[in-house]
């Protein structure tokens, strides 16, 4: 506890209970107490001050008190013991606020005892722990701040029992932190869910001010551990949203929405900035009543790795969304579980990879629907469609790849790979073709999903990729086989297939598949012949099987950097050729022979066909002393101009 002077303890009128230790001060005959806050240090409990915490008493004046309080002793912790404390008032979190631009005030912390959400209770009400019901309306949000100041909620249920159309929090300046917190919608559940949690930061793109429609500037904050329930939007970054971690926490299979909302949903706006540098990572996702679990809009360089569960089958269509803004986050799923009623959800639904065609389409039959007029040129073989389909039974939104398009009278579209669902159906309402991939596309990560083996922990199979990929990585570093690739009917990587016998085609400047390993790596074809690298040398099984690095023409080169190159020449199976090079020496460790001809054949093939410093034999090369006609063979050398004899360097003659 700091020293205080007597004369700066509060003054006691009348004693209640919570007082302690009552002083008298001798220089101006008052009594004074020594409250519990003096020798907490720091800590204001809500109930000192007057608060019942009973869930029908309007608490909002006592908690504003305790606030105060804290407020003015330079910042502390707003106690809430267990109960529910209703609010039917707003709650000013910045009681002393400066008058700087934007303003500040001191750190606040309300503390309670523990959230509601404990043991998968599932209560529609809650009152389990310290529960804050906030049931006033505000054009904003119940709990709002737009002052910079650090602003910490943790052990606590936020909810409203009136009013839902109020987002429970919203902030601009202030840095908020939200650890260990239960957001409890009570508007209704699932797909009827309206009561928002978070808003971080408003839709204009302006800093500075005080604005309540202004960016974002509560950079470093987090959202850690928190549960959401009933809730509609959970949490919402927008304009200027930067700088944010968003990691360990649950959205339950009762929140959700009637539209596309998504559960997480950032967004900078329609043109201008971008939001940045977020971590959005290791949180659980029920995408029970979700189209999608996590809208990006006008993003860059976001980090977003999550799990996706309880998929329905006739409302999710992704588990993320990348609009057509959203460039260059790093997107995955830890785990990604089959849609409710079977079926694949599709990882991304990247609207900049799409444009819609303007047809019409009818369903035929199984995998294949038609267009009214020739449209043979667009719908070609490889490219791929996105298909939506109105109250479809399988699935609203399906992605999969053409395997064949044909006209007569009208144009026949066959489908293979089709992701999200095994077919589509009579409802098919609206197709999409796919656009050249970009320099923007977003980085889509993935791991363990699909079949499971104790050999291999990293198994790709059956797995489908809905966005062509600038770059994926997989990285595997246990186990007997670190990265197994199992190539079949139902796996695909959209355009960019390296698996088993498919081959890679990816635009220049990108890598493909980057394998960060400490075992062996395996890559096999169709035949069954396979390459192993363990960090020595490249194996190949079986007879016949050749390992191909093709760097293409125009001044492409094969680089390696290593201690030193060794080549071995195998011409039976039984015996090699060897040759090392390292310390600027190549050390030849068979007998070498050298590239023979004639001397007719040696001079038909100059000046273009070899360089200056190129060895050869010459079969019928004369030596010193033989005649012409006579010659029985000499190594010779390019000189650029002529071949010369290794004996005198004179031209070489047969």
């Amino acid at each position: 506890m700091a020293n205080k002077k007597i004369s700066a303890l509060t003054e006691l009128t009348t004693p209640v209970a919570g007082d302690f230790l009552p002083i008298v001060d001798t220089s101006a005959g008052a009594t004074r107490k020594l409250d519990f806050e003096r020798l907490s240090g720091g800590t204001f409990n809500v109930k000192n001050y007057g608060a019942t915490g009973d869930g029908t008493t309007d608490d909002a004046a006592a908690i504003q008190a305790a606030i105060n309080a804290a407020s003015s002793a330079g910042g502390g912790i707003v106690f809430f013991p267990q109960g529910v404390y209703k609010c039917n008032s707003l709650l000013d979190l910045a009681p002393d606020a400066s008058a700087d631009t934007p303003p500040r005030n001191p750190p606040i912390t309300l503390q309670g005892v523990g959230q509601s959400y404990v043991n998968r209770s599932l209560e529609t009400t809650p009152t389990i722990g310290s529960v804050l019901d906030l049931a006033y309306a505000d054009t904003y949000g119940k709990l709002r701040s737009n002052i910079s100041q650090a602003i910490t909620l943790r052990d606590l249920t936020i909810t409203a029992s009136a009013n839902f159309t109020t987002p429970l929090w919203y902030s601009t300046n202030a840095v908020p932190v939200f650890e260990n917190v239960c957001f409890f919608g009570q508007s209704g559940t699932g797909q009827s869910s309206a009561q928002d949690a978070i808003v971080l930061g408003g839709p204009n793109q302006v800093e500075g001010g005080i604005g309540w429609t202004d960016g974002f500037q509560g950079y470093g904050g987090s959202i850690r551990g928190c549960f959401f329930r009933r809730i509609k939007s959970c949490i919402k970054g927008q304009a200027y949203f930067n700088a944010f971690v968003i990691t360990g926490n649950t959205i339950w299979n009762d929140c959700g929405a009637s539209d596309d909302t998504a559960a997480i949903d950032i967004d900078c706006g329609s043109s201008g900035q971008y939001d940045t540098g977020n971590e959005i990572h290791g949180n659980l996702i029920e995408q029970t009543n979700y189209a999608y679990g996590i809208k990006l809009g006008r993003t860059i360089s976001n980090y977003c790795r999550n799990s996706f569960f309880d998929i329905s089958q006739s409302k999710a269509k992704a588990a993320y969304k990348a609009e057509l803004d959203s460039q260059y986050n790093a997107i995955g799923a830890s785990y990604l579980s089959s849609k409710s009623g079977g079926g694949q959800l599709p990882i991304v639904d990247d609207d900049g990879m799409f444009t819609a065609s303007g047809d019409t389409p009818t369903y035929i039959s199984g995998t294949a629907f038609s267009v009214p007029t020739d449209r043979t040129s667009d719908y070609t073989a490889g490219r791929r469609v996105r298909i939506t389909q109105t109250g479809a039974a399988v699935s609203k939104l399906i992605i999969a790849e053409i395997s064949t398009s044909s006209f007569s009278t009208v144009t026949t579209v066959n489908l293979i790979n089709i992701q999200g669902a095994t077919a589509i159906d009579s409802s098919i309402d609206s197709v999409d073709l796919e656009n050249d991939i970009s320099s923007n596309s977003n980085y889509i990560e993935v791991s363990t999903q699909g079949v499971y083996s104790y050999r291999s922990p990293f198994i790709i199979q059956d797995i489908n990729f809905p966005t062509k990929i600038a770059k994926l990585e997989l990285n595997a570093k246990t186990g007997n086989n670190c990265l197994l690739i199992q190539p079949n009917a139902n796996t695909s990587l959209g355009s960019a297939k390296l698996m088993g016998v498919y081959k890679a085609a990816i635009d220049g400047g990108s890598r493909l598949f980057e394998f960060n390993h400490n075992g062996n790596m395996y890559f096999g074809d169709s035949a069954g012949t396979y390459y192993k690298f363990n960090g020595v040398t490249w194996e190949a099984s079986g007879s016949g099987g050749n390992f191909t690095i093709n760097t293409g023409t125009g001044g492409s080169y094969l680089r390696t950097r290593c201690y030193g190159i060794q080549y071995q020449y195998y011409a039976d199976g039984s015996t090699k050729a060897e040759c090392r090079f390292s310390d600027g020496y190549w050390d030849f460790q068979q007998p070498v022979s050298p590239m023979t001809y004639t001397v007719a054949t040696l001079a038909a093939g100059s000046p273009g066909a070899f360089k200056p410093g190129t060895t050869a034999f010459a079969t019928d090369g004369r030596k010193s002393g033989e005649g012409a006609g006579s010659g029985t063979g000499c190594p010779v050398w390019w000189d650029g101009t002529n071949w010369l004899t290794f004996y005198d360097n004179t031209t070489v003659a047969a």
